[in-house]
């Protein structure tokens, strides 16, 4: 059965799995801020994510080296990538295979690949980019953690887009969504 798997990066693409579906997975409203990469250009279902830009470009399979990035979710509402699957367990459930990429411990063979960096920016929520400028003029994500993997700098045969979208929907600090508070108080 083909099911769609997300990257908060965040990421997703078709493949064949057993894995539970991101749009099966309970999960809270996202916080703001928080971002989602997908191979699909296609956000999760809650109402409040944009597309910002594309992040790299990714194999479609596990080609030249190319090893799976893992989608995890936190019930803290974020989104979570790695190369190793067993990152970050414990605080994110994992959702499954996003997508193929390569190594952080293994610089790839392959020519024109970029570091996609991972920076956080308090509590679970990260960030990821082939531009350390761009992480240290992204407030409050300006903690670089590293190289989460690497990606295609521009597309090739046999790669896709990796979509970046943010969510910007305006949350009470309790977490109560604006428009909903307003139509429960009848305004």
């Amino acid at each position: 059965m083909k099911k769609a798997f997300v990257l908060a990066f965040a990421v997703v693409i078709l493949l064949e799995s057993n894995s539970p579906a991101h749009t099966n997975a309970v999960r809270r409203q996202p916080l703001n801020g928080s971002y989602y990469y997908s191979t699909t250009n296609v956000a999760p279902p809650d109402k409040g994510w944009m597309y910002e830009t594309i992040a790299g470009y990714v194999p479609t399979n596990a080609k030249d080296g190319a090893v799976p990035l893992y989608m995890s979710y936190s019930d803290g509402h974020e989104y979570f990538y790695s190369t190793f699957l067993t990152e970050g367990q414990g605080m994110y459930d994992p959702q499954g295979i996003a997508c193929y990429a390569f190594s952080p411990s293994i610089p790839p063979s392959v020519s024109g690949t970029v570091a996609l960096w991972r920076s956080e920016g308090g509590g679970y929520q990260h960030f990821y980019s082939t531009s350390k400028n761009e992480i240290a003029n992204n407030s409050p994500f300006t903690h670089l953690n590293g190289i989460a993997c690497y990606v295609y700098a521009t597309q090739i045969n046999g790669s896709v887009p990796l979509y970046r979208f943010r969510f910007t929907k305006p949350t009470d600090m309790d977490g109560t969504d604006h428009e909903e508070k307003s139509r429960r108080q009848g305004n």
